[in-house]
């Protein structure tokens, strides 16, 4: 299975989660959580590894600590900016139903609920955004055969060997 439909299947499913509202079912959201899980799992080691491949052996153990620690750094930013989506479009979503009247009649705990769904569905947005760039940046991966090992310019060491 390509790597692009590894992708397609992530984005898929996370769509899914920009339409929430207060009677989504408890199902739907485990059934689109799962789906979502299998993307990540079926395209999170093919990636890893086309990349680990440019690599020869001996830099192996490297490239696999820089690839784990700019996955956590890249975690934590990402969560880091989601969570400030989220937050930031709660408290416009909350004006918004304030301002446009929509609060008549409802108590404020339902409007914040209102306004928390309508933040995290936009932050589900900006992940699906996130992920199309992903794919499109995808088409560019080549998968490769691993780096050999040794001298990156065998043939040149050879030929200089050879003049002297």
């Amino acid at each position: 299975m390509a790597i692009h439909c590894r992708y397609a299947i992530t984005i898929a499913t996370t769509i899914g989660f920009i339409n929430l509202t207060d009677s989504t079912t408890y199902t739907y959201l485990l059934l689109m959580s799962t789906g979502r899980r299998i993307g990540m799992a079926l395209l999170l080691m093919p990636v890893q590894t086309a990349g680990l491949n440019q690599l020869p052996n001996r830099l192996n153990a490297h490239g696999t600590a820089i690839s784990n620690t700019v996955r956590q750094v890249a975690g934590a930013v990402g969560t880091s900016l989601l969570i400030t989506v989220m937050t930031n479009r709660t408290a416009t979503h909350m004006e918004d139903m304030v301002a446009s009247g929509a609060a008549q009649g409802a108590t404020k705990e339902h409007l914040l609920m209102e306004a928390s769904i309508q933040g995290i569905n936009d932050a589900y947005l900006v992940i699906d955004g996130i992920g199309v760039i992903a794919l499109l940046l995808s088409f560019f991966i080549k998968r490769v055969p691993q780096a050999p090992d040794g001298d990156p310019q065998p043939t040149l060491k050879k030929a200089i060997l050879k003049e002297a």
